[in-house]
């Protein structure tokens, strides 16, 4: 019984958070002022993280129940959404825009519950619109921990975003496959990363998932060394480094650019050579901590 009144005490704690955030909102905003600069409006926002971290503890019983999910992640999200636009990354602000729903969703449940707290069963977890709003908010609170915290993983996740983005855009062959959720489309993003890294524009994407490319003696490094100096080769004998980079692109992606083009042939070994090396370090590049990748590949293919 004591659990009981314990578990509901979290909830009618919740709700006068709620109220007091509520009043803060309108007070602020009828004195024309921007309630997200406030630091009494970060603390009580802080406030509240903290009662439903609690609430998900013992309620979500098809989460895992953390605790460790506060106010930081909602104030990133808070932030990319006023510095990122969608032509830098969709899928930055689609992450964002869900940890700020899911936040919204629970402080509207708590503003359901107001009106009577008899609608809450004290064990929390019999409760399925609690159930379901936490559920949502923990997918999207632990994806906004693991990716956008951290600065350099944010950075790097809105660099590869923006590979897949542009990639989109300039092919359509691309377009649907990503649509589609293609097979191919795992074999053709990390070598356009690679390719990227090559550039010298992957924001050390590669090297994070594949560190023995920084790791002089080993097979990895000597292969991306050697391909780093064919590619240079081919932009510095080029009036167009950027038409070397296309050229290369299209050839991961399997178009015949060199078909009925005479202009090409000089070039066509050498790009042959180079998409071979990068078609046989992407291997490496998933492989070497296949879980971390393919979240990465899930949260940008997924939120595009």
């Amino acid at each position: 019984m004591n659990i009981e009144h314990e578990a509901r005490k979290i909830i009618v704690k919740a709700i006068e958070c709620e109220k007091e955030l509520k009043a803060f909102e309108i007070r602020e905003k009828l004195k024309g002022k921007i309630v997200i600069e406030s630091s009494e409006y970060t603390e009580l926002r802080k406030r509240l993280c903290k009662y439903i971290s609690m609430i998900n503890s013992v309620a979500n019983s098809e989460g895992k129940g953390r605790e460790d999910l506060g106010v930081e992640i909602l104030l990133k999200a808070d932030y990319l959404l006023r510095k990122i636009s969608k032509t830098q990354s969709k899928s930055v602000r689609k992450m964002a825009e869900g940890i700020k729903k899911s936040f919204f969703n629970f402080r509207a449940l708590l503003n359901k519950y107001d009106s009577n707290i008899e609608l809450v069963d004290p064990q929390l977890k019999n409760n399925q619109d609690i159930s379901d709003v936490l559920i949502n908010y923990e997918k999207n609170w632990e994806r906004g921990k693991e990716f956008l915290i951290d600065n350099k993983k944010c950075s790097q996740l809105i660099n590869f975003s923006q590979i897949i983005q542009a990639t989109i855009e300039k092919y359509k062959s691309f377009k649907d496959k990503v649509d589609n959720m293609d097979s191919e489309i795992f074999i053709i993003v990390p070598c356009l990363t690679l390719l990227n890294a090559l550039d010298g524009t992957d924001k050390n994407i590669c090297s994070t998932y594949l560190p023995t490319l920084e790791e002089k003696a080993t097979p990895d490094f000597e292969l991306f060394h050697n391909l780093q100096i064919k590619y240079k080769d081919l932009c510095k004998n080029s009036l167009d480094s950027y038409f070397i980079y296309n050229t290369i692109e299209a050839s991961i992606m399997d178009i015949d650019i060199f078909k009925d083009n005479e202009s090409l042939l000089s070039i066509r070994e050498k790009v042959i050579e180079i998409v071979k090396g990068i078609r046989n370090l992407s291997m490496n590049l998933q492989r070497n901590s296949p879980q971390d990748w393919n979240d990465l590949l899930d949260v940008v293919l997924n939120d595009l």
